[in-house]
């Protein structure tokens, strides 16, 4: 009897044993074929229209802006010349070569009104006298995001 319960003790140890392996997969590689993934749709884009944008009444879509240079400088009783010009990106100077404004200031005065082409930068400018002896006045202005009228005043 002692061998016929061990005999039924292996053959259930093995038989478990199997199919423990069998459920579990058993081992796989190369061979098995992936399962392939869902693909996801998109939604669909959201298509707006022109005509659909809305703005401010206020604005008025213009990449122009009006610059008012009002130069009142007492001390050049003399002829003086203004330079105005666009800020060199690479080193924060005066561009010369990029010119918005040059002029003679008349008694030291001067009024005139510029139209830019867009609204942001740096413009400097250079009173330079007739004398050639001395160094030019150096002024700066940069555009003010806030300001319903852009001025460049120098005084």
């Amino acid at each position: 009897m002692k061998n016929s319960n061990l005999f039924k003790m292996n053959t259930f140890a093995l038989l478990s044993s199997l199919l423990l392996l069998s459920a579990c997969g058993g081992g796989g590689g190369a061979a098995d074929t992936p399962v392939a993934a869902t693909p996801i749709k998109a939604a669909d884009p959201v298509v707006i229209k022109t005509g659909d944008l809305a703005a401010k009444p206020e604005f008025n879509f213009s990449t122009q802006l009006n610059l008012t240079l009002d130069v009142a400088i007492e001390q050049y009783s003399e002829r003086a010349y203004l330079n105005v010009c666009r800020e060199e990106p690479q080193t924060g100077k005066i561009d010369y070569s990029n010119c918005v404004y040059r002029g003679a200031l008349v008694q030291g005065q001067l009024m005139h009104t510029l139209e830019l082409s867009h609204q942001g930068g740096v413009l400097h400018a250079d009173i330079w006298q007739f004398d050639g002896a001395t160094e030019p006045e150096r002024y700066q202005w940069q555009y003010q995001a806030n300001a319903s009228v852009q001025r460049f005043e120098i005084r």
